[in-house]
Parts: structure tokens; C-alpha cells; sequence
């Protein structure tokens, strides 16, 4: 389940940097590597391209507050201490679930109309069904297993990649001569 999961994580990893090519996304590269594994390509590139990467780190990234209350990557906002000591620890057990989260997020987006359904939608149960049917409970035991490992490591990277100080340095993102630069 680890490789499986850590080989899920750079999947999506191929994922995301396929959303930004559009010929990739015209060929279903991101629909095999995103929604394979929970994401939805078509979300992905609406909400990541087209908002956090125009916005990266300030208050109208869609990302900025995604891990609120639980982790508050705001440097600006104070913490309680729960947040700053307890969370952090538990950061772990909660971005286990973070594929899981983002397929139910989208998911609900769609039964209230405000996405489309795409094939890929499908898929991601169609695996959860296909381990079941095969391996029972220890199947979907197992997915979930590579799905956790995949979350954590993926957004590990995320939040270390969008948190580290260099990204909040604000003169510097001032001083920058394109949008590109800024990020």
C-alpha cells in the first residue's frame, strides 16, 4: 500500500503540472492521473489554475484557508492553543482523509448543480468497488491505506511548498516583473 500510495501521490503530482499544459488536458492526462485518485480534473483546473495560481498566499487563494481550523497557515493570524500544539500532531490523521474530502467536496458541487459530472467521476468509486469485490473489506482496508498515504504526502508537499517562508515575502513578490516570477 505505501509504494502504491507514494506512486498515487506522483501521479497526481503528474496530475497537476498536466492541468497547466493544455495539450495534456486535451488528451486525458489529468483525467488518469487526478481523478484516478479522487481529484477532479475539471475542478482541479477552474479552482487551482484559474484561482490559486492567480492568488497564491493571499486571502483570494481558494487554498489559503483550506486547512482552517484545523492548520492555519495565515501567518498573520494568531492561534489558539489547540491550533498551534494539538494540530499539528494530528495533521497526519486528518489529511488521511483529504481524497476522500475532495471527492466529496466535488461531488456535492455536482448534486447541487454548480459542476458537471464527468466520466472521471466515475472512476474512483469503480476502483473502491473493483478492491472490494476482489479483496472484501480488506481491499478497501488496503485503499484507503494507499489513498492516506497518497493525501499526506501530497499535501505535505503542498503546504510545505505554498507555507515556506520564502512564498510569503512580500517585497520581494512586490518586486517581481511577471505573475510567473510571483509564484
Amino acid at each position: 500500500g505505501g509504494v502504491t500510495g507514494i506512486c498515487s501521490a506522483y501521479l497526481g503530482a503528474f496530475g497537476h503540472n498536466w492541468i497547466h499544459q493544455p495539450k495534456y488536458k486535451h488528451w486525458g492526462w489529468a483525467i488518469l492521473s487526478l481523478d484516478t485518485i479522487g481529484f477532479s480534473s475539471e475542478c482541479w483546473y477552474r479552482d487551482h489554475l484559474l484561482q490559486h495560481h492567480m492568488y497564491t498566499n493571499t486571502p483570494w487563494d481558494n487554498h489559503f484557508r483550506g486547512t482552517d481550523p484545523f492548520l492555519v497557515t495565515d501567518p498573520s493570524r494568531s492561534r489558539n492553543f489547540v491550533q498551534k500544539h494539538i494540530m499539528p500532531c494530528l495533521l497526519p490523521v486528518l489529511l488521511s482523509f483529504g481524497c476522500y474530502a475532495n471527492y466529496l467536496a466535488h461531488l456535492t458541487w455536482i448534486l447541487g448543480g454548480q459542476e458537471v459530472l464527468s466520466i472521471g467521476k466515475v472512476l474512483w468509486p469503480l476502483i473502491h468497488y473493483l478492491f472490494w469485490s476482489r479483496w472484501g473489506w480488506y481491499g478497501l482496508a488496503f485503499y484507503f491505506g494507499m489513498n492516506s498515504i497518497t493525501a499526506n504526502y501530497y499535501f505535505t508537499i503542498a503546504l510545505m511548498n505554498h507555507n515556506a517562508e520564502h512564498t510569503l515575502n512580500v517585497k520581494k513578490r512586490n518586486k517581481a516583473r511577471d505573475w510567473g516570477e510571483a509564484q
